[in-house]
């Protein structure tokens, strides 16, 4: 029983090493209205918010602040610009 334990804690951890780690990205906005990409959205940035933009797909709406991809946030950046959410795009991540 040992080792079925031992087995099966051992595929555990091969599995989830083995899966790759999410990488995501955001839109962030600061207080001074200076936008720019930002990556790894576990954490607000200090002095600023991450912006929000409404999806509608397949007949759903929802809001989405994180994309999986620098080319999709770049694009909601773009956006964000311009529908003058902010006033000065930065540079990507």
């Amino acid at each position: 029983m040992k080792r079925l334990a031992l087995a099966v804690g051992l595929l555990a951890l091969g599995l989830g090493a083995a899966i790759p780690a999410r990488a995501d990205y955001g839109v962030v906005r600061f207080h001074s209205g200076f936008c720019r990409v930002w990556p790894d959205t576990a954490m607000v940035p200090f002095d600023g918010q991450y912006l929000a933009f409404h999806r509608h797909w397949g007949g759903h709406h929802w809001w989405q602040y994180r994309f999986p991809t620098l080319a999709g946030a770049g694009t909601a950046l773009q956006i964000a610009a311009l529908h003058h959410r902010c006033s000065y795009i930065g540079p990507h991540a």
